[in-house]
């Protein structure tokens, strides 16, 4: 058992809990397997031409006293053997002189041992005795072999799987031997986590396909299987109850009925994302619930789910830097007067950790309200490097280019603001703003002349998109509307937007436009951005009604109308629409 213990230590890793080792290890092992094997095969045998080496060992460590130096035992042929003190101390044999009755040495005489309680036995005198393992001497030497196989069996088994593979042990396609090797080796290994990653989505494949077939015998064995493959592998384990929680928190944000439910998953997500040991895939989690959250409370979660972001953002898991980049906020709040020693914090903030994104990016702030535009620009650039959807940097790019007189490269950076996080107030009116500016006014404009003209209006038509709408005039109740002369006209407007099931993605509503033409000739035009709880995502397959009322005091003509809406990518990965 301490030569099991010895070997391995001497590959497993200081507080490695993982087991399994290189071929070397594998090989050292198997030598050291052998080697126990054969000593406790000699240790039971009966046969003469091996005790004297079990005989020599009892003999030392019967005779007394040793030297400081060396110890002489009587050997075969009355020769005499020098044997180190320190092998006393390497192999610290304890007489047991009541079991041992005779000792047989070849040759002739070699010497006689005085075992305590009981008379001296002569050694290789012949007789009864001669080479053999006699009475309770057999039994303690058949122990002694038992406990040393016992010994090169939890050796072997500590040579782990990817040893033994690697040895070409384990070969062709046992899957029985294969799945125990991999199910008894641990995350510690080079690629043992990916292997165990590999057996528990396998086995939870195999277990949800048992229960879909009603084979319920083989799905408790997979039961069985799984909870023992997860002990095997606590960190994988552990890693998939991770991100179980996260897409189960994901679907109570986007789906729950409750509010209070889906502010808790948006809170609980908000924690797993934070340093210093964040899950993989819970601030993922976040961003698809700012793109995709909608309902009556889509204004409040995506507040919720912001605020969790910049939580997450703010924590660089050193609590110095965290600690400074604090201390470089507050300074920063006091005033413009302030903004040279707020920057000097960040300046220290940065040189402590250049991997913390938020750290350029309140370098980028201060350096903004000290109107150096390009020196902001350029730590934006390297928040964007470290954090590509970092919404709040993308923004202050739009006001950066904004303030340096480039209005289309900062609509650029706004609109990529908007497609990671809609709801942003700032960048939607501006970008909605530009939008009409650049795609309604014209088309207004063109609907005026055509309609005062007498001619047609266009009708536009985008691929996998269609729109029903209708206008009745309404006759109405003068106690219903108090105030409005006799000659008012009420009008009530329907419509309806369809994303066909056949559209290429989903679609976001931007604005929508009316021309109106009334009886006297007159035409009066408008358009109005669909955001807040106006706004509105549409799925394949989904589709988006609404109506209003309009009161005028001349009847209607003629009306034109239509939405403008933004395709975008039903899941971006780094805040690309």
């Amino acid at each position: 058992f301490a030569m099991t213990f010895l070997l391995e230590a001497s590959w497993r890793p200081p507080r490695q809990p993982a087991r399994g080792g290189s071929p070397a290890a594998a090989c050292t092992c198997a030598c050291t397997v052998a080697l126990w094997g054969l000593l406790g095969l000699c240790a039971s045998l009966q046969s003469h031409p091996f005790n004297p080496f079990v005989g020599h060992l009892r003999t030392y460590a019967q005779a007394a006293p040793l030297s400081p130096s060396t110890a002489w035992m009587s050997g075969p042929a009355g020769a005499s053997a020098s044997w180190p003190t320190h092998a006393a101390a390497a192999v610290p044999l304890h007489p047991v002189p009541q079991l041992v009755h005779s000792l047989a040495l070849p040759g002739p005489s070699a010497g006689l041992v005085e075992p305590a309680g009981g008379p001296p036995q002569a050694l290789g005198a012949g007789g009864p005795g001669h080479g053999m393992l006699t009475g309770p001497s057999r039994l303690l030497h058949l122990a002694f072999g038992f406990v040393v196989a016992l010994g090169a069996l939890e050796a072997w088994r500590w040579v782990g799987a990817a040893s033994v593979e690697s040895l070409g042990l384990v070969g062709g396609s046992a899957a029985g031997w294969s799945m125990a090797g991999v199910a008894g080796s641990t995350d510690g290994g080079a690629g043992t986590e990916e292997e165990g990653d590999v057996l528990l989505d396998d086995l939870e494949l195999a277990l949800e396909l048992a229960i879909r077939n009603e084979d319920f015998t083989k799905a408790a064995r997979l039961r069985d299987q799984l909870r023992d493959a997860e002990a095997s592998h606590p960190m994988a384990s552990l890693r998939r109850q991770q991100e179980q929680q996260v897409r189960a928190q994901l679907e109570t944000g986007l789906y729950d009925p409750t509010l209070d439910a889906r502010l808790t998953a948006v809170k609980g997500l908000g924690e797993a994302a934070t340093h210093p040991a964040p899950v993989p895939g819970a601030e993922d989690a976040l961003h698809r619930l700012l793109r995709e959250v909608t309902g009556d409370d889509a204004d409040e979660l995506r507040a919720a789910t912001e605020e969790a972001l910049w939580s997450c953002w703010l924590r660089s898991g050193d609590d110095q830097v965290d600690e400074r980049l604090q201390q470089g906020m507050e300074i920063l709040q006091t005033g413009q007067f302030s903004y040279p020693e707020a920057l000097k914090v960040f300046d220290d903030v940065v040189r402590m950790a250049p991997w913390f994104a938020e750290g350029w990016n309140k370098r980028a702030t201060c350096l903004f309200m000290m109107e150096e535009y390009e020196r902001s620009v350029a730590d934006c650039m390297r928040v964007l490097e470290l954090n590509p959807r970092h919404f709040g940097c993308l923004s202050g790019l739009g006001m950066c280019y904004s303030r340096m007189g480039k209005e289309k490269v900062a609509l650029k950076w706004l609109s990529k603001a908007l497609k990671v996080h809609p709801g942003l107030e700032g960048p939607q009116v501006a970008v909605l703003s530009a939008l009409i500016e650049e795609h309604l006014d014209p088309w207004m404009e063109d609907t005026v002349e055509n309609l005062q003209g007498g001619k047609p209006t266009k009708h536009l038509v985008a691929e996998g998109l269609s729109c029903n709408w209708d206008v009745h005039r309404v006759a109405w109740d003068p106690e219903d509307y108090q105030g409005l002369q006799k000659e008012a006209c009420v009008y009530f407007f329907r419509v309806t937007v369809r994303n066909e099931l056949s559209a290429p993605g989903p679609v976001r509503g931007l604005a929508r436009f009316y021309v109106l033409q009334f009886s006297d000739g007159r035409v009066f035009n408008f358009a109005r951005p669909t955001t807040d709880s106006a706004g509105y995502t549409l799925q394949p397959g989904e589709e988006y009604s609404f109506c209003w009322q309009l009161v005028v005091p001349w009847e209607l003509q003629c009306v034109a109308g239509g939405a403008l809406l933004e395709r975008v990518d039903p899941g971006p990965t780094e805040g690309q629409g």
